[in-house]
């Protein structure tokens, strides 16, 4: 079962179509840091079957025991941000640096990836905050997918 918190229905489309690639759901993510060519990444949710380790623990703004916590599976990881309107797909690959519960200071799941160029170019180009975070590279996969919805593609890259 797939379900995207916070009402978007951005990451819902984009985690159905996560699924349908890798038969993984993604893993909803807001940027918090970013220093060179890494970004942190971080939300109080993921699906179970995407970490190790897995753990509840509190939930960020709330305090309350509803946060999930995990190191991440996976080395390679994709991307994907859907812009409000449906129009445009902003789309990056990555190597997962660390995972797990990296701080108290941020939601409970958080993942340091290298995107191998400057990773302020999330903060120019995001067509929204929310990205889902895709198993392995399937960049190619979510562009043919774009250009049949005909939406704009746009890669982070420079």
């Amino acid at each position: 079962m797939i379900a995207a918190c916070e009402a978007d229905l951005r990451a819902l489309f984009s985690m159905v179509i996560a699924r349908e690639l890798t038969g993984y759901s993604g893993w909803i993510a807001n940027t918090n840091h970013i220093e060179g060519s890494k970004v942190t990444m971080a939300h109080c949710t993921i699906a179970l079957n995407m970490v190790r380790d897995a753990r509840v623990v509190t939930h960020f703004e709330s305090g309350f025991n509803y946060g999930l916590t995990g190191r991440l599976l996976f080395n390679d990881v994709t991307g994907v941000s859907v812009s409000s309107d449906f129009r445009r797909m902003g789309i990056f690959s990555a190597r997962v640096v660390e995972s797990g519960l990296l701080s108290d200071r941020m939601c409970r799941t958080q993942a340091i990836l290298d995107l191998g160029v400057n990773s302020s170019i999330i903060l120019r180009l995001a067509p929204y905050n929310h990205h889902v975070i895709i198993p392995g590279n399937v960049v190619k996969e979510l562009e043919t997918i774009a250009g049949v919805l005909g939406m704009e593609v746009v890669k982070y890259t420079q």
